[in-house]
């Protein structure tokens, strides 16, 4: 175990990602960067979806 990981009980190792502060993120074609400030907050688990339609 890497020194850096987390054992807390129920800790799966999976993050996502929240936006902190402005939740105005929309894609423009005339402003090409803005700055997104996140937080990462673990998860229990995730979902993996296999397959497509036909």
């Amino acid at each position: 175990m890497a020194a850096d990981e987390n054992t807390e009980p129920g800790h799966t190792g999976y993050h996502r990602y929240e936006i902190t502060g402005d939740d105005t993120h929309y894609t423009d074609v005339l402003y090409s960067e803005k700055v997104i400030r996140c937080r990462r907050v673990p998860v229990r688990g995730i979902t993996l979806t296999v397959g497509g339609v036909l």
